[in-house]
């Protein structure tokens, strides 16, 4: 998701030092790339990580792939 405030989390370890800022709220997307209603997801979690203060909160875009 270029151009995007939202992070693509490549590993657990990763995934586990964002969700630990205690400064900020983490919300994650948990999407695999053959369901077709994980699509809509993406655009929803874009739009409001535009929208919201990146100071506020961290939005993650985890593959179910991830380890």
């Amino acid at each position: 998701m270029p151009d995007s405030k939202v992070v693509d989390v490549v590993s657990l370890d990763e995934f586990k030092k964002i969700i630990q800022d205690e400064k900020k709220v983490s919300v994650a997307n948990f999407w695999a790339s053959w369901a077709n209603q994980c699509a809509p997801m993406d655009e929803a979690l874009k739009v409001l990580a535009d929208e919201v203060d990146s100071t506020a909160a961290n939005f993650l875009r985890v593959s179910m792939y991830t380890r």
